[in-house]
């Protein structure tokens, strides 16, 4: 790789999602690297999630509050790769691209996959994106095999295209949370989103937490509100919102619920969960059963009766320290980021 070359990475935000938890690693791993960076956010701020993890290493530009800076990068740096994460981002790389005449191609980061049966506007919008894509001709990551099959069913160019799995993106740790937690529960991660499955999530919960009343359901994630939750388990459900070290939270839970519909490309939460030892039920969304085929103790379901039954026999169940230790290793191994990183040098570079 050239040291003269230079990575801009856009993104709408820098929030607390998977693709961001994805570059502020990616960013980190190519900054010991020595390589040159920028971040624009289209609509970011200081505040966001991610921003004081992916400052130490570059510097963030955010485009709706100092365009006229990014530009006179880009107008500096002839040889810059632009690589746009998420949709909003993949129109605005090839705007730069031509606007600051910049050679190399453009990358675009492909974070979901499929949509919801009315979700007409976003179908509209993947067709639109799968035309351009085949005009322009962008090198392309896909973050699981199951985006990249939904998106070239919308005619995304089938040329320059990789899928590049997420594994362990975020850093295993082993310190300890301060926050007090109940003796026995069960854990869902991830924000308050009709994508996340929060309506059958809660359904669930419900029905079992009603039947296990030593039980308690954690929720980890932004947007939650106590009146998203049902009265009727209101104080059986606590809300911690973003927790930084989640996972000291999959350690000393009984079971992780993952509940998404769709959009998932590659649920981060999964992987976090079988390096942590943690039993998983979850419906099958982007590459969720094939992640956790190779898991010992997960289960993949297709509706919520199936999901209620094997959660209770998780919460039932016993495993012995021994069987929990090994199952660890093996899927620290599996999901070692460092094979990730290097898919990512290999293409990019």
């Amino acid at each position: 790789m050239k040291k003269s070359s230079l990575l801009i990475h856009i993104i709408p935000t820098l929030q607390n999602g998977g693709a961001e938890t994805m570059l502020a690693r990616i960013i980190e791993e190519f900054y010991k690297l020595k390589i040159k960076q920028y971040v624009f956010t289209i609509n970011g701020n200081d505040n966001d999630f991610h921003f004081r993890s992916i400052i130490p290493f570059c510097e963030i530009i955010h485009l709706n509050k100092n365009k006229s800076k990014a530009f006179k990068i880009l107008q500096s740096n002839q040889n810059s790769t632009l690589i746009g994460w998420m949709y909003k981002s993949f129109v605005l790389v090839y705007r730069f691209k031509y606007k600051f005449k910049l050679f190399k191609p453009v990358i675009w980061n492909v974070r979901n996959s499929n949509f919801r049966f009315f979700q007409f506007y976003q179908k509209i919008g993947l067709l639109f994106f799968g035309i351009f894509s085949r005009l322009f001709n962008p090198k392309i990551i896909y973050c699981s095999y199951k985006s990249k099959d939904v998106h070239e069913l919308y005619f995304f160019t089938k040329k320059n295209s990789i899928v590049i799995q997420n594994r362990l993106a975020k850093k295993y740790s082993h310190t300890k949370n301060e926050i007090k937690l109940p003796k026995k529960f069960i854990l869902f991660v991830g924000r308050y989103n009709k994508q996340k499955g929060v309506n059958r999530l809660l359904r669930i919960s419900k029905k079992i937490l009603f039947k296990n009343e030593d039980f308690k359901l954690i929720i980890a994630g932004y947007g939650w509100i106590k009146e998203n939750i049902p009265i009727s388990i209101r104080n059986k459900v606590e809300l911690l919102g973003d927790v930084k070290n989640i996972f000291s939270l999959y350690k000393k839970s009984k079971c992780l619920l993952f509940t998404s519909i769709s959009g998932e490309g590659y649920p981060n939460v999964i992987p976090e969960a079988m390096v942590s030892g943690t039993p998983i039920i979850a419906f099958e969304a982007g590459d969720s059963k094939l992640i956790i085929d190779n898991y010992k103790f997960g289960k993949t379901v297709n509706n919520e009766m199936r999901f209620e039954t094997e959660l209770e026999k998780f919460m039932k169940k016993k495993f012995t320290k021994s069987e929990i230790e090994l199952e660890i290793k093996k899927q620290k191994q599996n999901l070692n980021f460092k094979k990730t990183l290097e898919e990512y040098k290999k293409f990019i570079f």
